[in-house]
């Protein structure tokens, strides 16, 4: 944001103070540094503010009412917590100077954003997906054995293309999942039969390097990168007439799928890493949603 005579928001007196602040103290990015500091110059227009002891003057329903002014701009529920929480930290800054003696903004009630319901494919979908790449070329077998990897265990594209050949413990018949949310994962026949058809005489035929780790390789030898995997599964979309297609909507499917089969809650967290089970129980809902709809489709008296 800029100032009148051209000079970035923070580089003024006003504002030098919560500056220091936030890059000693808090220690944030600079994006988040302007983003906190266009928050709280919003909020002094609003109240018509000049300077930090005007907030004595502030009481709750006043950031109430700058809340609901955010809301009625438009702003999503998420943009508007986000604003809040930017206030907040600068709340938290004049509280430490002896400014004021409470937080208000963390005490100003907002709408929480409403958890979207995942789209999911139906099982007919994924099978016709997972059947897309036809023949027994190098192409043909690996992306075979990408999709039904990246579906049969829940993976995100991430953790897909980071796998490496000794991942895979094929005696044991599970994949061990490298990142953030590491995991081992069971590798059913159907699973692994592909998987085997790639490795072997089909990896090596593209292999450069000997010691090239990476399972799933390019035309070139070398790791499979993310743009590449990308233009893979949106060529089989277009074939199977799947054009919304994404690794993130095959991971939400089998969430769905495994819950519809019986699988526990903690389970699908388990299958899916999430480190927060409130991620999963999103999940949930939309299979009680799904329920719900064939509930109300075959119930004799669903419709009346």
């Amino acid at each position: 944001m800029e100032g009148k005579k051209g000079t970035r928001l923070h580089e003024s007196s006003r504002f030098a103070g919560f500056l220091l602040y936030l890059k000693e103290q808090k220690r944030v990015s600079e994006n988040t540094i302007q983003s906190y500091l266009r928050d709280v110059a919003a909020l002094d227009s609003f109240l018509g503010f000049q300077g930090d002891w005007g907030y004595r003057q502030a009481d709750l329903p006043a950031i109430r009412r700058y809340l609901d002014a955010l809301r009625e701009q438009g702003l999503s529920p998420s943009t508007v917590l986000r604003r809040r929480a930017s206030l907040g930290c600068y709340y938290e800054y004049l509280i430490r100077l002896g400014v004021l003696s409470e937080n208000l903004p963390r005490r100003a009630p907002v709408q929480p954003r409403q958890a979207k319901m995942p789209a999911v494919l139906t099982l007919q979908q994924v099978d016709k997906l997972l059947c897309a790449p036809a023949g027994d070329s190098f192409k043909s077998r690996r992306d075979r054995a990408m999709l039904e990897l990246l579906y049969a265990c829940g993976l995100r594209v991430s953790e897909l293309l980071e796998l490496d050949v000794q991942d895979v413990n094929v005696q044991l018949e599970f994949l061990h999942v490298r990142g953030s949310a590491q995991r081992d994962l069971p590798l059913y026949p159907s699973t692994l039969r592909p998987l085997l058809e790639y490795l072997g005489p089909c990896r090596q035929s593209v292999l450069r390097l000997e010691r090239e780790p990476a399972l799933f390789l390019n035309s070139g030898g070398r790791r499979m990168s993310r743009q590449g995997f990308w233009k893979i599964l949106k060529d089989y979309a277009r074939q199977t007439g799947l054009e919304q297609i994404s690794p993130q909507l095959l991971r939400h499917s089998l969430a769905v799928h495994l819950l519809q089969n019986g699988a526990a809650l903690e389970e699908v967290q388990a299958m899916l890493g999430h480190s927060d089970i409130a991620s999963t129980r999103v999940y949930a809902r939309q299979f009680q949603q799904t329920l719900r709809d064939k509930y109300q489709r075959i119930h004799p008296r669903g419709q009346k």
